[in-house]
Parts: structure tokens; sequence; C-alpha cells
């Protein structure tokens, strides 16, 4: 703005001849009232934090303070480039492999790329939203310029009547709300952000093998796996709805619990769920006998205590009497806590059955089991979730 404009002053004459008023605007609060209904201006108040507020000693808004206002904002940087690291780090860990394929390789090049890309994108689409910000300035100012020159009187009729307070005290309890709506989104992308790591973890521990698996394979029940990842989002932490996926091997069962874990994890953070197999649990066990016991029984108490407990294909390892001993203290414990499990398994009902009673205590410990993690037919704790092989689901 040309700073030989002529604009109203405190003690200005009344820039209206022919109409004397009580109050005359200062240029400031005549500029907060402009303001306020130009999208450009509301725009850079947002993103440099300038509320153009009449305020003790506030001197009139420049072309130059408003430029230097958008030069300091933060740019993309630091924080952006910390997590790509830490998202990378994994996947450049794999291939170091040296048991990879070239298909497998190259797969997860793209994807280093794709994550290292993204924040220069950022950093460009904000470069950009700067200089548009930018260039509208003078425009605004000009404009500015014209409206104060040709409604003196308007501008002089809004600060009559106390208007100007109360636009004071409503422009400062919007301030507050705002204020607090960005420290609630704050938490909301810091928290989204630690989810997002957790559930890449989550599936690096997972193992990439399942996510890679190709729905339409002829052998893969599809539609029973959507089936149940469609029922995981609706019942995320639910009592008493625990979850058993059945079948034989490779109709899809793991692949559909590790989606589910993961798009679980993606809401919720690692915190709240866990992922342990059937051969991890049966190490576990072996290690409470070993001076590995202090670590089986931490990683036993996470997963006893987790809000949803994932256990992929229960049964892989042959139970023992200390398996089975142990199992039941975990499915015990979760049932009186009414935490809910999800579970995959290439056993039916009848198999478990004779699997517990065989290696359990007693027939009624193999009974106690299974009606901690079904329930009764009075009150069920299960749904069930039958997966075949395609061509015998047709028959």
């Amino acid at each position: 703005m040309n700073p030989n404009t002529q604009t109203p002053t405190p003690n200005a004459a009344p820039m209206n001849t022919t109409t004397q008023h009580a109050v005359e605007p200062t240029p400031a609060y005549a500029f907060s009232i402009f303001a306020k209904t130009r999208p450009a201006l509301q725009e850079i108040a947002a993103i440099t934090g300038k509320t153009f507020e009449e305020k003790k000693g506030l001197g009139f808004m420049t072309d130059w303070s408003l430029k230097m206002a958008l030069d300091k904002v933060p740019k993309p940087g630091n924080d952006d480039y910390r997590f790509v690291a830490t998202r990378t780090a994994p996947l450049k860990e794999q291939l170091s492999n040296p048991h990879l394929s070239n298909e497998e390789a190259e797969k997860i090049q793209r994807r280093i790329i794709e994550i290292s890309k993204a924040p220069l994108q950022r950093f460009r689409d904000h470069q950009k939203n700067i200089e548009r910000l930018s260039a509208a300035v003078d425009s605004e100012l000009e404009a500015f310029e014209e409206w104060i020159a040709n409604d003196p009187e308007g501008i002089d009729a809004a600060a009559q009547d106390g208007a100007h307070d109360k636009w004071i005290e409503a422009e400062r309890a919007r301030e507050a709300a705002e204020a607090k709506e960005a420290e609630i989104q704050a938490r909301s992308d810091k928290f989204r952000a630690k989810c997002e790591l957790e559930a890449s973890d989550l599936e690096q521990e997972i193992g990439g093998a399942l996510f890679d698996t190709n729905p339409e394979h002829p052998d893969i029940d599809s539609q029973t796996l959507q089936d149940f990842i469609e029922y995981g989002r609706e019942h995320w932490d639910d009592w008493p709805l625990n979850a058993i996926l059945t079948g034989p091997p490779g109709v899809g069962k793991s692949r559909a619990l590790a989606a589910a874990a993961v798009a679980h994890c993606q809401r919720s953070g690692r915190e709240n769920i866990e992922w342990i197999t059937g051969y991890e649990f049966a190490e576990l066990v072996s290690n409470l006998s070993t001076d590995k016991r202090d670590e089986a029984n931490a990683r036993l108490k996470a997963i006893t205590e987790a809000s949803t407990l994932y256990f992929d294909d229960l049964g892989s390892a042959n139970f023992t009497t200390a398996r089975t001993s142990r199992f039941f203290r975990l499915i015990d414990e979760r049932y009186r806590r009414k935490l809910p499990t999800f579970m995959s398994t290439n056993y039916s009902t009848p198999q478990l059955k004779k699997i517990f009673t065989a290696t359990g205590d007693s027939k009624d410990e193999a009974v106690r089991i299974l009606r901690r993690i079904i329930g009764t037919p009075a009150e069920p704790l299960a749904r069930f979730f039958h997966f075949k092989r395609p061509q015998e689901a047709m028959r």
C-alpha cells in the first residue's frame, strides 16, 4: 500500500463534510470491519494468526506487514522428514534380505519412493498457497482504499451504539472457540499420525505376505473375508462378541484377521490391540521355564489385557498340557474382564474340544475353555465365520 495514501486517523476531521458523527473510526478498526467480508484476508488471518482486531497501538496494516506475516508461516519440514524416516526404515531393512525376489524388491522400493515424495509435495503446496495469498495482498488493500474513500459514513455508522465493543467481544469469543477447536484438531492429527505409524509397525509384525495375498485368488473365500472385515469395523471392542474364523488352510482366514487388526489399529492405536499367532503363543509358554521367562510373562500379560486380541492360527502348534493350561488362563481372564478376542483356526469346534480334552486336566476343562470363547446357546459369546474354498461354496 502506498504510505502517502491519505487514510482516516483518530484525530482527523470528519470524513464527510456534510454529516458529523460522534465516533470517528481509526484506520485499524475500519480495516478490521473490511477484512471480515474478504475471503482472502480471512484466509491470511487464519494462516498467520492475525485477527485484524483493533488494539491499542495497532497501526494500519500495510502490504509489507501482511507479506512479512505470510513469510513467517512455518513450512512443512522436520516432523515430516522424521515421519518418512520412521516409515521407511523397516522397508529399507527388508531390502537387505538377500532372499527377496526382484519383484518384491521393486515393490518395496516403489513404496519407499512414494512415502519419501509426500513431504516434498506438501512443501510445494504450501509455497504455492503462500505465493497466491501474497499476490492477493495488493489487490485487497487497493479494494480497502476504494471502500474507505467511498463509504466513510457506513464505516462511521458501524462504530456507533457500542457496536465496536460488541464486535470485539464476539471476536474474542470466536478466537477462543477457534483456539479450542485447533487444539482438538492438533490432538486428533497427532493421534492419527501415531496410529498410522503403529499400524505400519503392526503390519510389519504380522508379515507382508498376508497383505500381498490376492483376495480374488481362486482358493480365497473373498465374500466371507469381506464380511468379516466389515463385521470387525462395526464391532471393535464390543462384548460379548468374540469372532471365530474357521475353515481349511489357504482360504483367507489369516488375511481377513490381519486386515481387520491393521484397520482397528489405525482407528484406535496399538495400545488397544495385540496380535499373536499359535506358534508365538506356544513359544512363550515354553519360554516360561527358561531364562526368558520375564520377557514371556510381560508379553503374555500384554495379550491378556489387550482391549481386543487377534489370535491367528489357533492350534497351529501342537497343544501340550502346559499350553492348554496357559491358554485357559488367557481366555478365562479375558472372559472375566469382558474383552473380545478374534481368532482364526483350521479346526472345527468338535476338533478343538477333542484337542483340549486330550491335553487338559479333564473333559470339564475343555468344556470350560470353549464356553469362555463360544458361550452357550442361551448366551452366545462368539460370531462364527466359516471360510470355504469357492468351489465348495458353489456346491
